[in-house]
């Protein structure tokens, strides 16, 4: 019986690890790779893999490559958000997802965090007027103190749950919106059930962590941003097309809300002439939030770790579309399953091992 066949198409500009290579080979699994740049390229590479996986945000898997790829199961992004795979057609097509948002998660629950402290105390501003010479704190007075206000969240995610966590020395009250969420998760967190519209208009926080699909395109608009308190700050580590930036630049300017905090954009990079670039009241961070010393060695760990389980007939632990009926059967992964050792030899903080 033929092993396991997995095709990375796309690595962003990474290079394969050699213990990565050398686990899937102990685990039965074959591996080609390649930086596929066109969907001829995808088919040529994963015409007969089991499995595709996309190391990064490459948009290289398009539809019209899954009617050939008649012997893939998955497809595996490593990342956080499906935004760049078609997941509908592969839902459709019986095509598992997988994603590895253990990888930065953690990350980006803290870098939201440091952008709520650094809008609500001013920090950023405050930095830029001491460095340029100027020593004056009524020039970037701190808006007020993050206790007792409330944090809204629009989506309630693994990220969402775990700023929640982060937040809770603040004394904050946490409302939020997710209709795919059960209430005992709700509960679970001590977190209030509203509807976009409650959220935005009661929260002085409100922080994106949705994913990006046709229905959540430019979620918050100019309504929405006018529904929003005048001493709110909005907080986006998800997607930038979520929000309409130009509708955004607006509210900033006419303060609509008192500030934004931006770790992704519509336009990455921006454009220099961007108004939001010109604005004192936002933080703008270059897409780093799911970043860290551990983010590469984790993100090919959990990549490893999805693609031995789709080998050995199990559901990955990172599934978005678990509700389908997969083109194989899978089954529970064990509660004790066996994993196979990693053998590191160098650091496995070096992204390149």
């Amino acid at each position: 019986m033929a092993n396991f066949k997995v095709a990375l198409v796309a690595l962003d500009g990474e290079t394969v690890p050699d213990w990565v290579r050398q686990r899937l080979d102990n685990a039965e699994v074959d591996l080609v790779s390649g930086e596929c740049t066109s969907r001829a390229d995808v088919i040529e590479l994963g015409h007969d893999a089991d499995a595709l996986w996309v190391f990064g945000g490459s948009r290289v898997i398009t539809a019209d490559c899954l009617p050939e790829l008649p012997r893939c199961i998955a497809l595996l992004r490593t990342g956080t958000g499906t935004d760049n795979v078609p997941l509908a057609e592969a839902s459709a097509a019986g095509i598992v997802v997988a994603i590895t948002p253990e990888a930065g998660g953690e990350a980006v629950a803290e870098h939201s965090a440091a952008l709520i402290l650094t809008l609500l105390r001013q920090v950023a501003t405050q930095a830029r007027l001491v460095h340029s010479g100027m020593w004056d704190r009524f020039q970037a007075w701190p808006q007020g103190n993050v206790k007792n206000q409330t944090l809204g969240l629009i989506g309630f995610g693994s990220i969402a749950r775990a700023l929640v966590s982060r937040m809770r020395g603040f004394e904050l009250s946490v409302v939020a919106t997710d209709p795919y969420v059960g209430d005992e998760v709700f509960e679970e967190y001590g977190v209030v059930r509203r509807s976009l519209h409650e959220v935005l208009s009661s929260a002085q926080i409100v922080s994106l962590h949705c994913p990006l699909t046709p229905e959540t395109h430019h979620l918050l608009g100019k309504a929405e941003l006018m529904t929003m308190r005048e001493d709110s700050v909005l907080i986006n580590t998800a997607r930038g097309p979520l929000v309409d930036q130009a509708a955004l630049a607006q509210a900033l300017s006419e303060g609509w809300i008192s500030g934004a905090g931006l770790d992704v954009l519509e336009r990455e990079p921006p454009d220099p002439s961007d108004p939001l670039l010109r604005l004192e009241n936002v933080v703008i961070t270059p897409h780093i939030a799911g970043y860290s010393n551990t983010f590469y060695y984790d993100s090919w760990r959990l990549s490893v770790d999805t693609l031995v389980d789709l080998a050995r007939g199990w559901w990955p632990r990172a599934c978005v579309n678990r509700d389908i009926t997969p083109r194989r059967p899978l089954v529970d992964r064990p509660a004790d399953g066996v994993q196979v050792p990693v053998e590191l030899g160098r650091s496995p903080l070096l992204r390149n091992d």
